[in-house]
């Protein structure tokens, strides 16, 4: 979670409408962690951001917040995208200060443009935070493909991770490690990814070892 200033939110979020209220339901755009002392800590200091793109085709919603709990258009999965700086929990009305942004938009295309350039020029998270899909829609994938690749893989590695059967609970003193030792682990997957997929060792580390 990166703050912002009040005039880089100014800057981009001009013509948005501001909302003290936590976001609608929707699809969020990026993956969003939660660490819930990490959440404490920011919100002790600064407000929690959403940015809702609403697609509008028609330009048919009176209330924005509204329409997102409205059914999906034959056209469109969801009505509504979000870009915040982690998922909304009920549990987080009580810590933090909210800040919701929203805006109209015609082309599904355009709505996940601009929370991708927010995401990455004005938050400044690496592009691989991104879903896939969106990424592709974007055609962020033809500007670095790469990263669409490793987004790829993390999202690969995260699917399995999940479908996988819970492993035996070990002590303490065989699972923890030192970060140089998860580090190499992370290194030796990056080098055996990077040769299946034919791209640079080097950039694909930087998206994937994050820690």
């Amino acid at each position: 979670m990166i703050p912002l200033s009040p005039i880089e939110l100014e800057r981009f979020l001009s013509g948005w409408e501001r909302r003290e209220t936590p976001p609608p339901p929707g699809v969020y755009v990026a993956a969003a962690g939660y660490h819930s002392k990490l959440v404490e800590d920011y919100c002790a200091r600064y407000h929690l951001i959403y940015l809702v793109a609403v697609y509008d085709r028609d330009d048919t919603c009176r209330d924005l917040y509204q329409c997102c709990s409205a059914p999906p258009l034959a056209d469109a999965p969801s009505r509504c995208f979000i870009f915040g700086d982690v998922e909304w929990r009920e549990e987080l009305a009580e810590k933090c200060r909210v800040e919701t942004y929203f805006y109209r938009f015609r082309d599904i295309r355009d709505a996940l443009k601009t929370l991708l350039e927010f995401g990455i020029h004005v938050k400044g998270i690496p592009c691989t935070e991104f879903n896939i899909d969106v990424l592709k829609v974007t055609g962020w994938c033809d500007v670095d493909p790469i990263c669409c690749d490793a987004s790829a893989v993390k999202e690969k590695i995260i699917e399995a991770a999940i479908s996988r059967p819970p492993q035996a609970q070990h002590q303490p003193s065989e699972t923890s490690g030192s970060s140089e030792e998860i580090d190499d682990r992370c290194t030796e997957l990056v080098h055996r990814v990077a040769e299946a997929l034919g791209i640079d060792t080097n950039r694909l580390k930087r998206c994937l070892c994050r820690t």
